[in-house]
């Protein structure tokens, strides 16, 4: 896990456009079965259909659905499938997806794309957008292996996908599980040690205690190598009580009350993002790079570079960027200490 998300972190630097095509999966012939008939005939797919077999609502849905992308764990995966608390409904849900309303750049319904996000069809009150996504992520290192997911819980596809009258099963290797919120995401994943000192701030500011009870927010998370790069003496103050309201201030210029999707803005170009910080705005622009491959880029305040989008949470989204965001009329009291 930690090699994956490694290769996950600095693939984001990269940016690369990779592309999986259902095209040799049709036949010209038409499906006449629905997903919920191969769930309950295939042998493969038993253990998931066994979970959702006296859900009247996602058995209505598989059978009379259209346009699905359903990802159904193995029968191995469900050996050492632990619920606990969680909402078995929700965990469910989470599995099964519309290709309409995607977040991408794919040319045909059942196409996936490195980066896109699928909407599930689990609902979510703690997102403005009402529906939580599923990310797709194609691994050129792995040989075009395609996994989906989140930050907190991603599997593989497994071989080729079942071609139903509405829709298409994916077989995959273990359970998806919906992420958490903002803060857990954030503190429990660190991508690997990149986001501690981001995690101390939140903790100093007191907005770590605040960002559960927030909805639909998207985070701009600086790495500690951001940080880094403001001098031992400018980090020192913010963490310190004569610093906290700066620190509070900035961070708070790090937040949107709104999911804003770096699959979308990636596609859609220049715009400008109101922050928590009074409403101060964050210049957005896109950049594109030809050359062997191509690929875009999302550039804020014309300083600080989106490394890795789109890391999914229960109350909105997070991005990892590459320089702290700095309002110009708070840098006087950084450049005094």
């Amino acid at each position: 896990m930690i090699l994956f998300f490694s290769i996950l972190y600095f693939s984001s630097y990269l940016a690369l456009p990779h592309h999986w095509t259902s095209d040799h999966y049709f036949k010209s012939t038409a499906h006449e079965k629905n997903i919920l008939h191969y769930l309950k005939n295939e042998g493969n797919y038993s253990s998931f259909y066994d979970q959702i077999k006296d859900n009247d609502q996602l058995t209505e849905i598989l059978q009379h659905g259209k346009d699905l992308l359903v990802f159904v764990p193995t029968n191995e995966a469900f050996k050492t499938f632990v619920p606990g608390f969680e909402d078995k409904n929700a965990i469910f849900s989470y599995h099964i997806a519309s290709s309409s309303g995607r977040m991408s750049l794919a040319r045909k319904p059942f196409d996936l794309t490195s980066g896109e996000l699928l909407p599930s069809i689990l609902a979510d009150s703690s997102l403005k957008g009402g529906h939580q996504f599923l990310k797709v992520y194609l691994n050129e290192w792995q040989h075009g292996r395609v996994y989906i997911g989140n930050e907190r819980s991603f599997s593989k596809v497994l071989g080729k996908p079942t071609v139903a009258s509405n829709g298409m099963i994916f077989l995959i290797d273990s359970v998806l599980l919906p992420p958490y919120d903002i803060w857990r995401m954030i503190n429990d994943i660190q991508f690997h040690g990149h986001l501690t000192n981001v995690v101390t701030m939140l903790e100093v500011s007191g907005l770590a205690n605040e960002l559960e009870m927030r909805q639909g927010l998207t985070f701009l998370a600086p790495t500690d190598e951001a940080f880094e790069r403001l001098g031992p003496s400018a980090v020192r103050h913010l963490l310190s009580p004569t610093g906290k309201p700066l620190l509070r201030r900035i961070l708070m210029y790090h937040f949107v009350p709104r999911e804003t999707y770096y699959s979308h803005y990636v596609q859609t170009g220049d715009t400008t993002w109101e922050t928590m910080l009074y409403g101060k705005p964050i210049q957005v622009h896109k950049i594109s790079f030809q050359g062997e491959r191509h690929f875009s880029s999302i550039i804020l305040n014309e300083e600080s570079r989106i490394i890795y989008g789109d890391v999914l949470c229960s109350n909105g989204v997070a991005h990892i960027i590459d320089n702290v965001l700095i309002p110009s009329w708070e840098m006087k009291e950084l450049e005094n200490i």
